[in-house]
């Protein structure tokens, strides 16, 4: 991911904009966490993922690729293969940098602990937001959104992702990378039909990368596309 500055900061905001921002969406966490179920992966069990399958040698968008060292697809999204570690999280969490080198891979480990709909670290939404444009922002609404199905957060990151969009900013954005976690796909839909690929390829690095994790991620989500082709045509 690439270094944004801020958003606060590109637009001028004061800063009692910004807390009531911060305090707004604090209390959308409160109520919708009282409300929303919780998913049945936070309850104890066992994410569900995709199994290893058979590699098509014939084909150049094979999900099980992603097992394979060396291959495109592996270092795209091999990664995900690895556990991740909540002891990890738990402690970029309470010793935050403030030169902001732990954020890229504390977004990581929220956006790994939102796919697992992993509830233990609800108490992150509890403290003030990060300024829109950081490294945290948006996987934290991801997470809220997956944890507390805070429709709201993720609102905030389809705003995101259609303000790239209207900027021509939308090819290899943190939004896309986002929303590859969120397991929601009837709006992320009509948003990833906006997403034009930018010149250079990493926008079609980033619409592949994005399939091959809901594949992994998602293999009981009976609406996405399991044909890379028909992605994001359907």
């Amino acid at each position: 991911m690439k270094n944004f500055t801020p958003r606060f900061i590109a637009l001028g905001l004061p800063l009692t904009v910004l807390l009531t921002q911060c305090r707004n969406s604090a209390l959308e966490t409160e109520a919708a966490g009282h409300a929303a179920p919780i998913p049945t992966e936070s309850n104890g069990k066992k994410p569900v993922r995709l199994q290893q399958g058979s590699v098509l040698k014939t084909s150049h968008y094979d999900v099980n690729r992603i097992w394979v060292k060396g291959t495109y697809e592996n270092n795209l999204v091999g990664d995900l293969l690895e556990p991740w570690d909540p002891a990890e999280l738990t402690r970029l969490a309470a010793n935050l940098r403030k030169d902001g080198d732990d954020d890229r891979r504390m977004a990581e480990l929220i956006l790994r602990a939102a796919a697992d709909g992993d509830s233990r670290f609800r108490y992150l939404l509890k403290k003030p937001r990060p300024a829109a444009g950081s490294e945290l922002y948006l996987p934290l609404e991801a997470y809220d959104y997956a944890v507390n199905g805070n429709e709201k957060a993720l609102d905030r990151i389809l705003a995101e992702h259609f303000d790239e969009v209207k900027h021509g900013r939308s090819g290899d954005s943190p939004a896309v990378w986002v929303l590859g976690y969120v397991n929601e796909w009837d709006r992320v839909k009509k948003a990833f039909k906006t997403h034009t690929p930018s010149g250079d390829g990493a926008g079609g690095d980033a619409q592949y990368a994005f399939w091959l994790k809901r594949r992994y991620l998602y293999p009981n989500n009976p609406d996405f596309p399991k044909d890379r082709r028909q992605f994001p045509k359907e």
